[in-house]
């Protein structure tokens, strides 16, 4: 199921946030429709019951190696900022 937003996130039938939660962020390459990480996503699906979350920043740096490292900080950031909203509901 897709979630844009922390909002969407934490109303989803599919995430409980009493399970472990595991996050995928892709290389500065590609995106999270990419092969690894969904075949990653899928391996991980069949150790057990958790969350699956796949960060997907391409729109942002766009297969930019200088965009990615420089934009990794910002992202780390928003990503906590969004499992704190979801995660204090």
């Amino acid at each position: 199921e897709l979630a844009t937003s922390p909002q969407t996130l934490s109303t989803s039938p599919n995430f409980n946030k009493f399970l472990k939660t595991v996050i995928i962020i892709h290389g500065y390459f590609g995106d999270s429709t990419y092969p690894n990480p969904i075949k990653l996503a899928s391996e991980l699906k069949k150790i057990g019951n958790m969350n699956i979350l796949l960060l997907d920043h391409g729109s942002v740096t766009r297969d930019n190696y200088y965009l990615a490292t420089t934009f990794v900080r910002y992202i780390g950031e928003a990503l906590g900022s969004a499992l704190m909203e979801i995660y204090a509901r």
